[in-house]
């Protein structure tokens, strides 16, 4: 205490207004970056190759979060419940075909694979079989405008979503839907989606909307 109260006496005080300074790495910042913080605590890491899929700006948070869950394979599906020895009926919620895993659900099921390719289609997005895999680079691969990119992952987010909320639909309440009900609902929703950019960007959300009813009319 008595060498802090020697120090103090030899500061001599401005009466200028007084102001933080964030320096991170050595750098002196402009200001508070929660982001930057967190980087400069952690090991660098490559991007992986699939972030793109993900973290699309102009996103639906849900849709975002729910589709890097699945590409992870972290959602329990009944095989990975069974994989916890919980005991749990194997098949497939959406038309009992086979047993339910993610590669089943996207796109295998003929019921999801007929809400996929109803939007692929639309996309001209071609991919050599129905499997998660091929799908994703599918999508990654696209040699597209910018317009046509964003619309199709934004497509092949909420489709994941809405199968998700349809089998989970089935499994604890009963409900079935059809699978032109699912698209008129995604469909309703990217609608949405793209009229809620007006405020913001009216120009971007005008062209995506002229997009979308070209390839939806």
């Amino acid at each position: 205490m008595e060498e802090l109260l020697t120090h103090l006496t030899t500061i001599n005080l401005s009466d200028t207004p007084s102001f933080p300074q964030w320096i991170v790495n050595g750098r002196q910042q402009r200001s508070f970056s929660s982001s930057l913080i967190y980087q400069s605590l952690q090991e660098p890491l490559p991007n992986v190759p699939w972030y793109r899929l993900i973290w699309i700006k102009k996103g639906i948070p849900k849709h975002k979060s729910l589709a890097w869950l699945m590409l992870l394979n972290r959602c329990p599906t009944r095989d990975r419940l069974l994989s916890w020895n919980l005991q749990t009926d194997p098949s497939c919620l959406l038309r009992n075909q086979a047993n339910e895993s993610r590669g089943h659900i996207y796109f295998t099921c003929s019921f999801s694979s007929d809400v996929w390719n109803h939007f692929s289609s639309r996309f001209n997005i071609n991919s050599t079989s129905s499997s998660w895999d091929d799908i994703a680079q599918s999508l990654l691969s696209q040699s597209t405008s910018a317009n046509h990119k964003y619309l199709s992952i934004l497509s092949w987010q909420a489709v994941i979503y809405n199968i998700w909320w349809e089998r989970n639909e089935r499994l604890h309440r009963g409900n079935h839907r059809s699978v032109d009900q699912i698209i008129a609902k995604i469909t309703a929703i990217i609608k949405n989606r793209i009229s809620a950019m007006r405020p913001e960007n009216n120009s971007l959300a005008s062209d995506l909307m002229q997009y979308w009813f070209l390839h939806f009319p």
